[in-house]
C-alpha cells in the first residue's frame, strides 16, 4: 500500500501486485516530496513461519523512518523481542501491544532481529 498525503491510498494485491513484479522485485515509482512535508508511508505485508524458539532477521534496504513490525501470532508460552541492530546490544523499539514501532531513522544494511524464547 502507497499512501500519499491527501489522497486515497493505493492498495496492491493479486494480478496487479504480480504486474509490478520484474526480476523477483516489485517495481512501483514514486515521487518523492520535498522537506518538511507529510511523508509519502509505503506499507507491505509478509507472512513467515519461523522456528519456535528461534530467530526471525530481516535488514532495512533504503533510508526509511518510521518502522513497525507486528506480530500477529505466537504461541502463548514464547516470549518475542524485537531489536534494531547494529547498535550495540541492539535498540529496543517501543510497544503498542504487538506492535513494535521504532521511529528513529534506520539505514541500508541495519538489521532487526526477532527472538522467540520459552517463557521462564
Amino acid at each position: 500500500m502507497v499512501e500519499v498525503p491527501n489522497t486515497k491510498p493505493d492498495v496492491f494485491d493479486g494480478a496487479r501486485l504480480r504486474g509490478l513484479v520484474k526480476n523477483d522485485a516489485v517495481n512501483y515509482p514514486v515521487s518523492l516530496p520535498g522537506r518538511d512535508t507529510e511523508p509519502i508511508k509505503i506499507r507491505t505485508e509478509r507472512w513467515e513461519l519461523v522456528n519456535v524458539p528461534g530467530s526471525y532477521h530481516f535488514y532495512i534496504q533504503e533510508f526509511s523512518k518510521g518502522l513497525r513490525v507486528r506480530i500477529e501470532d505466537h504461541p502463548p508460552d514464547i516470549d518475542v523481542d524485537v531489536r534494531v541492530r547494529p547498535q550495540g546490544r541492539g535498540d529496543p523499539p517501543s510497544t503498542a501491544g504487538n506492535t513494535y514501532l521504532y521511529n528513529n531513522l534506520t539505514y541500508p544494511g541495519q538489521g532487526v532481529e526477532i527472538t522467540f524464547t520459552k517463557k521462564r
